[in-house]
């Protein structure tokens, strides 16, 4: 019965994990609108 129960918290914890790997693979939205940001106050300077 105890086995079961970690067997299947394990397998939960795996797919968290894979979920946050998977996420971490796209592109990072904070890095993007500092990127997007950067941009338009360059040209609102220009």
């Amino acid at each position: 019965m105890w086995a079961g129960a970690h067997l299947s918290f394990m397998a939960g914890e795996a797919e968290n994990l894979r979920l946050r790997v998977t996420r971490r693979d796209d592109p990072d939205l904070g890095k993007l609108i500092e990127w997007v940001l950067g941009i338009a106050d360059a040209r609102h300077r220009a």
